[in-house]
């Protein structure tokens, strides 16, 4: 029997809960490093979501320039 990597998804929400950056799902089977590049965006709070499978993990971001 083969078990599947379970999907990876990364979102960041800004205040107001809109959905300013997405990436996917993608089979993760491993450690994870990812950079995502947030120039774009303004200075703020915003939360970075990441699922991973069933589970999600909710953390803060602050952007600052």
């Amino acid at each position: 029997e083969t078990t599947q990597p379970d999907p990876l998804e990364i979102k960041i929400y800004n205040t107001l809960g809109q959905l300013v950056y997405h990436e996917p799902a993608a089979n993760a089977n491993a450690t994870v490093t990812k950079t995502i590049h947030l120039e774009h965006l303004a200075t703020g709070l915003y939360t970075l979501q990441i699922r991973l499978g069933d589970e999600m993990i909710n953390k803060k971001v602050v952007v600052k320039k």
